[in-house]
């Protein structure tokens, strides 16, 4: 019996959490349909509001592999300000992550130490755009250099 309750609030849990979305918003907006290699994020409002209220967003990589990225919002226009980047450098083992340290807001590598800004500078960028409906994207199959954003919906690589 004690296995079957288990059972059951484990399935009740993920229900939940598969009808709701999770701490990104909706679920759904985490999903790449036909392999398309832009990333929608969502509103750029709704989500610079949850970056300011919650920190940058981890995403376990969107396209199914082990690209996991992080998304910041650094200022007060949505539109711009935009940084998406690897969670760790490109050489690292998947358990060594840039996790964010929200005194100092900074990221620290968590196998070697080492510090990156709160633009993700020194791990790869991925470009960001803001359309003109306000809703931002993310090109996964592109590693732009490490100054890569989007503001004003126009993409800049360095």
């Amino acid at each position: 019996m004690i296995g079957l309750g288990v059972v059951m609030t484990l399935g009740t849990i993920l229900f939940i959490v598969t009808s709701t979305g999770n701490l990104l918003g909706n679920q759904s907006s985490l999903q790449i349909e036909g392999g398309d290699p832009v990333f929608n994020l969502g509103q750029a409002e709704e989500r610079a509001s949850d970056i300011a209220e919650r920190g940058p967003q981890f995403l376990p990589d969107p396209s199914g592999g082990d690209r996991d990225l992080w998304v910041n919002h650094v200022g007060d226009d949505e539109a711009s300000g935009w940084y998406a980047f690897g969670a760790r450098p490109l050489s690292a083992p998947r358990t060594c992550v840039a996790e964010w340290q929200t005194e100092g807001a900074q990221f620290v590598d968590t196998c070697d130490g080492t510090v990156y800004p709160a633009t993700g500078e020194g791990l790869p960028q991925f470009p960001v755009t803001v359309t003109t409906e306000g809703e931002v994207s993310i090109r996964l199959d592109t590693i732009a250099g490490s100054d890569a954003t989007v503001t004003d919906n126009t993409a800049t690589s360095g």
